[in-house]
């Protein structure tokens, strides 16, 4: 360890298996708000995903597929070295694993360096039945090793109260326990209501986001008012269904993809209502909290989401948002139809938006949050 390592700020690990996908800006962001840690990304294996700093990314088996299937195969080569390596060059003090089913590596990393591990849970690692979770293979190391995970992990972080719920029944310590929002920045302040009557999502296009539903409900609000137009921003393997879906139902939708997050933040500003229609799969995959429900009201947008999982901690109904049952497709319909028609309604749930997120995701509050779980971790 250099001499300019040891007097700068201690470095936190952070661990995703995969770095890093495109709708994981959650983990990006949160590690680049630190200010009393420094991060360093390190995984199995670097996606061309999300951009990371390069000067701060540790890959297992670098190179193409190829590469790395070559390096797997070559004697000697050892990736969970080549990561414990990295963290003692950089001075780590601690590891922070993203994701439970992704975090039986980071545990044995941890236990290779003698560092503290803190782990955080997003939504179906914590949601889904022992049974669901068995039918993927990758997840089978974790679930026989959960236990051990609960026992070793010096923290363990839920992104809402029905994650860490959810936890505690499976035998979390709760005295390990925390439940931690990401911080988002607050945008300018909006004098202006959008004429244009699109409503957003944000999401992969699994069974859980609801997006289903939600064209089921444009069927509707178009009823009422027929220039409204729906804009989907994301992709996953329920996608061409429910394309051909909207087509079937003669909506005005847009499939844009993937999109860069500037790109996201630059809709934002653009669109009327975002709509977050998570309901419970039948695996049981849950949400944890949607960030784009904070980052849409950083903007000043207001939401219109389901009462599912973490949502209402994103949504404060009727001062943010409005909030229907999960699956009612009717009942979001409505609320839809009410943002994009009452303009006092809009600005009086734009504006506690803005106040919602000032209050319960303030960037520098949450990065201190997650700071003093270093700290006791570190400390335990």
């Amino acid at each position: 360890m250099t001499a300019r390592q040891r007097s700068g700020p201690p470095v936190v690990a952070v661990y995703r298996r995969l770095l890093l996908e495109p709708s994981e800006t959650f983990i990006r962001n949160e590690a680049l708000a630190l200010e009393r840690y420094s991060p360093l990304f390190i995984g199995d294996e670097r996606r061309h995903g999300l951009p990371l700093p390069d000067d701060r990314v540790v890959v297992g088996t670098p190179g193409g597929r190829y590469g790395r299937a070559l390096r797997h195969r070559l004697p000697g080569h050892d990736p969970q070295a080549r990561l414990a390596d990295a963290c003692r060059r950089h001075g780590a003090v601690l590891l922070h694993s993203h994701f439970g089913t992704d975090s039986v590596p980071a545990l044995d990393l941890a236990g290779t360096l003698g560092l503290p591990l803190v782990v955080t849970y997003h939504g179906f690692d914590a949601s889904m039945s022992d049974d669901a979770l068995g039918a993927y293979p990758d997840f089978a190391p974790y679930l026989r090793r959960r236990a051990e995970l609960f026992a070793k992990a010096a923290r363990i972080v839920a992104v809402s109260r029905f994650l860490a719920d959810e936890l505690v029944r499976q035998g979390a310590p709760e005295d390990k326990l925390r439940v931690h929002h990401v911080g988002v920045t607050l945008g300018p302040p909006r004098d202006d209501v959008p004429r244009e009557p699109v409503v957003l999502f944000v999401g992969r296009h699994v069974e859980k986001k609801g997006l289903g539903d939600l064209l089921e409900a444009m069927a509707q609000v178009r009823a009422a008012v027929p220039a409204a137009r729906l804009l989907v921003v994301g992709d996953g393997p329920l996608r061409a269904g429910l394309e051909a879906h909207a087509r079937r139902l003669s909506l005005d939708a847009e499939f844009a993809g993937w999109l860069a997050p500037e790109e996201v933040t630059r809709r934002l500003r653009e669109v009327r209502v975002l709509c977050v229609p998570s309901r419970r799969a039948a695996n049981g995959d849950a949400e944890g909290l949607p960030t784009v429900i904070p980052e849409a009201a950083a903007q000043g947008v207001p939401a219109v989401g389901t009462r599912h999982s973490g949502i209402p901690d994103g949504i404060a109904e009727d001062r943010s948002g409005l909030l229907a049952d999960e699956g009612d497709a009717g009942g979001i319909a409505r609320r839809l139809t009410a943002v994009l028609t009452d303009d006092e309604l809009w600005r009086r749930l734009s504006a506690g938006a803005r106040e919602h997120v000032q209050r319960h995701f303030d960037p520098r509050r949450q990065a201190g949050e997650l700071e003093r779980i270093y700290d006791e971790a570190v400390g335990a």
